[in-house]
């Protein structure tokens, strides 16, 4: 069985426990409005079925793993799909059903879609059907996409290695890598059982392109040509057509002050709401960290905020009092790369606090810094001084921004050790910041507390074997460039660029 057909595998099966889930839902929200019990079951399951079976076009139409904001626009339409057929097939009846009603079922449902699809993620950034890819080009570009690939395991790839020419990719650090020239790229795609193929715009003459894209076709591989251009948002291009030859057009818009002033709204009202939604959870929280060791409750993390100013970011204190001068101690343990520091299993960490972090409770008081205007709901991570001190140039854009309790990188990559996927999503989100991405990001943030809440017993009793596995199958490429003892980014850019790189 191919990589391909597993995955294929895992949707159906993934597909059946979102129909059961969904006829759950709907079962119970249409049952009180139905007088007869066959068609609510009836209806319940025609709603589920449509839903998933649309959930699922959209899942083969982008073969590429879809992130978790991404995948939010699909669930809310299917769930609607789902209310429509659901109204559809019961007004047909006799029996229409009451608004509320389908209100109820499609937040329920929209919810129970996204945690579902959450667990899925979760099981898939262990790899076990990632698939198999190969980058055609050598150049500049295809060692930033081969450091894609290799830096994003939780979009279940793996980097086969690259194909192109053998100077450019000993000159941009991806000798290790290299399968053979473009001349030999039909052998390759059959003998490494390669299921995608990312191809880079630049470096072919365009005979050559065209016998490149005539190889995949033949081999039926899927083919992903990159654009060219970073941290521009899909939903930003257009695909256009000139005499049937496709061309991309990318929109320009600039954040409005009608967006900022609604931006910093939403942050006075979330925050303010979120501290008396939450105010009985902190309490308690307050008192289990005072109780366990008497020591202060909040810690004040010194960070750099907007503009590069520096402020205290409140948290519930979920480490030893002196885990500051502890820290020192740890850094060989140090599991990320870059200026990043994390440790797993720190032993610094109360069991109080190892609590309050698998729930994220200890962030709360982070809305006391909003309702400040250090922060935001949603932004980049709060960078230590330290961090900040080792940032290029162009990483300093996100401090053109406030920072946020929660941001794209905290939803899409936090276990993600590699600087790069912080690096990148946080320009990403900077670039692209709308109040559209950031309501996407907070339900993917409130998906991902609720998935961690129903894992916890999980993290909490075997956390040790769990991170070995995830370990052992997530951060283990089938080419890691990394082994060569060079960073791709760290090496000169090429001198010019030759045709077949």
């Amino acid at each position: 069985m191919t990589t391909l057909d597993r995955a294929a595998s895992r949707r159906r099966a993934i597909a059946a426990v979102q129909v059961i889930a969904m006829a759950g839902v709907w079962g119970l929200c249409l049952h009180p409005a139905i007088a007869s019990v066959r068609s609510a079951a009836v209806w319940s399951a025609v709603a589920a079925s449509i839903t998933t079976a649309w959930l699922m076009r959209r899942t083969r139409a982008h073969r590429i793993i879809r992130s978790s904001t991404e995948d939010i626009n699909d669930v809310v339409v299917t769930a609607l799909a789902g209310a429509a057929a659901a109204m559809v097939g019961a007004a047909s009846t006799g029996e229409p059903l009451p608004v509320p009603a389908v209100l109820l079922a499609s937040a329920a449902s929209i919810m129970i879609l996204l945690i579902v699809r959450s667990l899925a993620a979760r099981s898939r950034s262990m790899q076990r059907h990632a698939r198999r890819v190969v980058v055609i080009g050598t150049g500049e570009e295809g060692a930033e996409l081969a450091q894609l690939v290799i830096e994003h395991p939780e979009a279940a790839m793996k980097l086969v290695g690259v194909v192109g020419n053998r100077t450019m990719a000993d000159r941009n650090g991806l000798g290790p890598a290299l399968l053979g020239d473009v001349d030999r790229l039909a052998s390759i795609l059959s003998s490494a059982s390669i299921d995608m193929a990312i191809v880079t715009p630049t470096g072919f003459r365009a005979p050559q392109y065209r016998r490149i894209m005539a190889a995949i076709e033949d081999a039926r591989v899927d083919a992903y040509l990159s654009s060219g251009v970073g941290r521009i948002a899909a939903p930003r291009y257009q695909v256009s057509s000139l005499v049937h030859e496709p061309f991309l057009s990318i929109g320009w818009d600039e954040p409005s002050a009608l967006q900022q002033l609604a931006r910093r709204a939403i942050d006075i009202a979330g925050a303010g709401v979120g501290l008396l939604l939450a105010s009985p959870v902190m309490l308690v929280a307050a008192l289990a960290v005072k109780l366990y060791d008497r020591g202060p409750v909040l810690y004040r993390s010194g960070r750099i905020g907007q503009d590069r100013q520096p402020f205290g970011m409140l948290k519930f204190r979920s480490m030893r009092p002196d885990a500051d001068q502890l820290k020192n101690d740890l850094a060989q343990r140090n599991e990320r790369s870059g200026p990043l520091f994390k440790v797993s299993n720190d032993p610094r960490v109360t069991p109080v606090g190892r609590l309050l972090r698998e729930t994220s409770i200890d962030e709360l008081p982070q809305l006391i810094n909003v309702l400040r205007g250090d922060m935001s709901l949603v932004g980049p991570r709060p960078a230590l001084p330290e961090e900040h001190e080792r940032f290029d140039d162009e990483l300093m854009a996100r401090f053109g921004v406030r920072p946020g309790i929660t941001g794209l990188w905290q939803v899409e990559a936090r276990s993600n050790a590699e600087f790069g996927a912080y690096r990148r999503l946080d320009l990403h989100y900077v670039a692209n910041r709308s109040l559209l991405l950031d309501a996407q990001i907070i339900v993917a943030t409130v998906v991902q507390i609720l998935t961690s809440v129903l894992l916890l017993p999980v993290s909490l009793i075997a956390r040790r074997q769990f991170v070995d596995q995830i370990s052992d199958h997530a951060v283990a490429p089938v080419i890691d460039l990394r082994a060569a003892g060079e960073s791709i980014n760290e090496l000169p850019p090429p001198t010019s660029v030759s045709a077949g790189n």
